[in-house]
């Protein structure tokens, strides 16, 4: 079953949670794809420049990376299993000066084997996977009409007459 958490981020939101991020012991940031069999890695969340930069990258702990399952989904070029994987996946918000796009965070708690059994995944992952939904929470406050989080600087950007896309 999958859980899930949408918010709106502007830049300046996502800079303060990048920092709050680095604080995770062994935390690793990649890509959805990569050009080999492996991982893309990132030093941080932070987007440089919006419309160059992949949107959607993966979260976890250096502890999961060994249970990664990567599809190949065409010659070199290979895709993070998010179903399969202990990932969570962080759709970082789309922002070009006149809107911003719906982000969120999201992980499966386990998935169907080939048997047709319930697979979960590591309880420790699932709490680890909830701490980071509940970063969001923290540094956030839900609106009822977007049923959104909406952060700090989103929403004084958006009184100002910016305007959320709900993708």
């Amino acid at each position: 079953m999958g859980k899930q958490i949408n918010f709106y981020m502007h830049p300046e939101d996502l800079k303060k949670f990048d920092s709050v991020l680095k604080q995770e012991i062994d935390l690793k940031i990649f890509y959805t794809t990569s050009k080999e069999n492996g991982l893309d890695f990132l030093d941080d969340v932070v987007i440089k420049k919006y419309g160059e930069e992949r949107i959607t990258v993966m979260l976890t702990k250096d502890l999961y990376l060994k249970n990664i399952k990567l599809n190949r989904i065409k010659e070199n070029q290979w895709s993070v299993d998010s179903i399969f994987s202990p990932v969570l996946e962080f759709v970082r918000c789309y922002f070009d000066g006149k809107q911003i796009r719906l982000g969120r965070l999201y992980y499966q708690e386990g998935y169907y084997d080939a048997r047709g059994l319930w697979q979960k995944h590591p309880d420790e992952f699932i709490v680890w996977c909830k701490k980071m939904c509940g970063l969001v929470e923290g540094m956030s406050k839900h609106d009822k009409q977007t049923s959104a989080y909406i952060f700090p600087h989103a929403l004084e950007w958006r009184n100002k007459g910016g305007k959320f896309l709900f993708n």
